[in-house]
């Protein structure tokens, strides 16, 4: 269903003007909200205030406030998000760096949860995490513990410990391997 039509038969209707004929197809059903959401997106055009769109006032669109998204609230200050940064992994023989690195940025959002539940407790919370793991032959985690962390929040560092119980890496070529991952933390600006 097209949301031009059904919008140009509603102001038609609100002005007075012809209404939907009934010797039509039934009605479609029911655009999905995805649908409407991108036919409103790309909509070209909304009345300007003062104008009576019945009297075939002026149409634009693009200005500020007129629901576009393209005001402010409050100012314009904009904070830049909290960072977290994978430094270089340390790794035993039979895995690669790069795979372990690879491995924790694909779930950095879990680690990304631990560090801004500290930053509502501390917006000013940074430091490092240092995590030591043993990496089985199958490539789950076998032990993981805190490995010489210096950030000041415990449960943030527990937490991301925990998160690498859930990690899996590749199948290490000789054995069980052992690797230690720093990671760095830092509030947004």
């Amino acid at each position: 269903m097209q949301l031009r039509p059904m919008l140009l038969g509603l102001a038609l209707a609100a002005c007075g003007g012809p209404a939907r004929s009934t010797d039509t197809a039934p009605p479609a059903p029911p655009p999905s909200p995805t649908t409407i959401d991108t036919a409103i997106a790309d909509a070209p055009a909304v009345a300007t205030a003062g104008s009576d769109p019945c009297e075939g006032g002026e149409i634009s669109g693009g200005e500020q406030g007129d629901g576009t998204g393209g005001g402010r609230l409050g100012g314009s200050h904009v904070t830049a998000p909290p960072t977290l940064t994978i430094g270089e992994p340390e790794v035993g023989a039979g895995l690669a760096a790069a795979d372990v690195a690879r491995v924790v940025r694909d779930n950095l959002g879990r680690l990304r949860l631990c560090y801004d539940n500290g930053l509502r407790a501390d917006p000013t919370l940074a430091g490092r995490i240092v995590v030591a793991a043993t990496v089985a032959r199958d490539g789950t985690i076998k032990r993981v513990v805190d490995g010489g962390s210096e950030l000041a929040d415990a449960a943030v560092v527990s937490c991301m410990v925990r998160a690498f119980w859930g990690m899996t890496f590749p199948a290490p070529a000789s054995g069980p391997v052992e690797i230690v991952v720093p990671i760095t933390v830092a509030p947004g600006g």
